[in-house]
């Protein structure tokens, strides 16, 4: 991941409760239709989306690439943003998630409880849940992310946060993350892609296949002795701005042939966890029991 993709991703912007502003309107490009006890349906020509919002949430205020909107009655915010990087077409879909991740992680002060590969509407996608207190210190804040990536340099991000964690599934997020919409015809032809005249329907978000493994892993402790091949991550560039140090623990789900099929960062400075996720899945170990554990990476400040 280059130093520059970083930078840009750095104008990722994540919502917190006490900071979102409602009454602004959706503009230049954007339309925002129906009632507030409906839900408002936002479309968006420049970013090439559509997506409903929950009713109760008022008309989205608009800031650029990003809309957001508060729901007074249960505290619940939501945001949806795209941005372009044309930098990053040629990283993979994981450096990219893992950066976006990375940075709503160190902005929101969160911890990550669960985050999924998946595919949206054709396009490589992942759902991130996450934790932490608000910036104000008055109550904990559950966050629902799901980034999407379409045709490499563009990346869509939908949040809905609440202090009730429970309505990250309630009936109103899951259908405000179903409807949204990536308008294939649109957003090709602005980027002067050839046009899909075929405008495949979204479907609810489909985890990755389980681990091709014979038997159910076994929780195993700390792996790193059991390594045989443990390579040493890289130093992010982000990470040596701010002289970042400190360990790194991952969860490693290895299969009977010794590979890592599996890993995410539990613990450590969210700077460093990508490039600490990403060395664990080059990790190694001696064919066997299908199994569970930890890796601990130690970052020294560069």
């Amino acid at each position: 991941m280059r130093t520059n993709t970083f930078a840009l991703a750095l104008t990722i912007s994540l919502v917190s409760i006490g900071a979102v502003s409602c009454g602004g309107k959706a503009n230049s490009g954007s339309t925002a239709n129906n009632s507030d006890a409906e839900g408002y349906t936002l479309s968006s020509s420049e970013g090439g989306f559509t997506v409903t919002l929950p009713p109760g949430f008022g008309q989205p205020e608009q800031n650029g690439k990003k809309y957001q909107a508060f729901n007074g009655a249960t505290h619940s915010a939501l945001l949806v943003q795209y941005l372009d990087l044309p930098e990053a077409k040629s990283d993979t879909d994981q450096e990219v998630f893992d950066l976006a991740r990375s940075v709503a992680m160190e902005r929101q002060s969160t911890t990550i409880e669960k985050e999924e590969d998946m595919t949206i509407q054709g396009h490589p996608a992942r759902s991130v849940r996450a934790s932490g207190m608000a910036a104000d210190g008055s109550a904990k804040l559950y966050y629902r992310h799901e980034y999407i990536r379409r045709d490499g340099s563009r990346l869509y991000e939908l949040l809905f946060a609440s202090p009730k964690r429970e309505e990250l599934d309630s009936a109103a997020a899951q259908a405000y993350f179903q409807s949204f919409r990536i308008n294939e015809q649109s957003a090709q032809a602005k980027s002067g892609s050839p046009v899909d005249k075929t405008l495949p329907d979204i479907s609810a978000p489909s985890p990755l296949p389980t681990p091709n493994v014979s038997r159910a892993p076994v929780s195993a402790g700390a792996l790193d002795s059991r390594a045989t091949s443990k390579p040493d991550p890289a130093y992010p560039p982000a990470a040596r701005a701010v002289h970042a140090s400190g360990k790194v623990v991952v969860q490693v789900t290895v299969d009977d042939q010794g590979r890592v099929m599996q890993a995410h960062p539990v613990s450590g400075n969210p700077l460093l966890q990508a490039a600490a996720t990403q060395a664990a899945r080059q990790a190694r170990f001696d064919p066997g029991p299908p199994m569970t554990g930890t890796l601990t990476y130690n970052f020294t400040a560069q």
